[in-house]
């Protein structure tokens, strides 16, 4: 295999060059909140697929838990967001499994000293979306049963009360008791309109409008289930090309300057762009650019005859 010539954690002139296999050791030694702090993990998709149940195991194990910032003595629990992207981006299906396996363990109630982000405003919305993608098997029963016991919780629980902007700014710097409780009804609410979509019967238009009715999320009239999305097509925003090698492999590996120029050349990034990081294994790499339109990501695949370059693009329209 061919090989770019990279050392670990070095600087060469201002770029900074990582080889894949250090830092999947750092997240194996140090946690993958570690790893974050140089790269978004998610990259390591694209030099390396079967790095892929690794970062998503050591999400789960290392990535989740934090001391609330206002309250040490409050733990929260985040998104398993890179899970997540993961599933929904690359349709991997452990990042499904995984996620349809953390929904079921976590428990309900309407107040408790540890928080789950799951249960603030709408992200269940975008946690259920995922989860309707992979359709597990259980996943239709599971949410009826999710629906009747959010349903009961709501009737034995106080209404969630939301504050007002302005009450938001004053209190922003003091821990208040109110994040506590959970908004039992608007969880209701959005497992309903997961059901709704999945066309349930029992969770048809008529139930979510009355669900609606009765929320105190200031945003619950504007509720909706993420409608289907695709992403957006490669061949017609040029997001891969193939590229003569007609520069030599060994210059790439002598000057990575070369690699700008080859971007600047082929995507039209931008006129001032410079290449500010690379990730390395074998004949690939995922290089880093930034420039006066921004930053963008490219994923490298060097040979003797061409080379393959695709723009990491994730965003979608629908």
């Amino acid at each position: 295999m061919l090989q770019l010539d990279a050392q670990p954690f070095v600087s060469s002139d201002s770029i900074k060059i990582y080889n894949a296999e250090d830092l999947i050791n750092i997240a194996k030694t140090k946690g993958i909140n570690e790893l974050k702090e140089i790269i978004n993990p998610r990259d390591l998709f694209f030099i390396d697929s079967s790095y892929t149940p690794l970062i998503i195991d050591l999400e789960f194990k290392t990535g989740l838990w934090n001391k609330h910032y206002l309250n040490k003595k409050i733990i929260t629990y985040e998104l398993p967001e890179l899970t997540m992207e993961l599933a929904d981006n690359f349709n991997n299906t452990k990042a499904g499994e995984k996620l349809f396996d953390y929904y079921s363990s976590l428990p309900k109630h309407y107040k408790s000293d540890t928080l789950f982000d799951i249960y603030t405003s709408d992200y269940l919305n975008d946690y259920l979306y995922v989860l309707v993608k992979f359709s597990s098997p259980q996943l239709i029963e599971k949410l009826k049963q999710d629906y009747n016991e959010w349903t009961l919780l709501a009737k034995m629980s106080p209404k969630k009360k939301y504050p007002t902007y302005r009450k938001i700014c004053k209190s922003y710097k003091r821990f208040n008791s109110r994040v506590l409780y959970v908004d039992c009804n608007f969880m209701a609410l959005q497992i309903a309109g997961a059901l709704n979509y999945l066309n349930v019967k029992g969770f048809n238009d008529s139930l979510i409008n009355k669900l609606i009715a009765t929320q105190t999320y200031p945003h619950a009239n504007d509720y909706y289930f993420p409608k289907p999305i695709t992403l957006v097509s490669e061949v017609q925003y040029n997001f891969r090309k193939t590229i003569q090698n007609s520069t030599g492999i060994q210059d790439f590996r002598k000057d990575y300057i070369k690699l700008e120029k080859l971007i600047r050349d082929n995507f039209e990034f931008s006129f001032d762009s410079k290449l500010y990081k690379i990730i390395v294994k074998e004949s690939k790499a995922i290089i880093y650019m930034t420039g006066n339109h921004g930053f963008a990501t490219y994923s490298i695949t060097l040979n003797s005859d061409n080379i393959i370059v695709e723009q990491i693009m994730l965003a979608r329209f629908g």
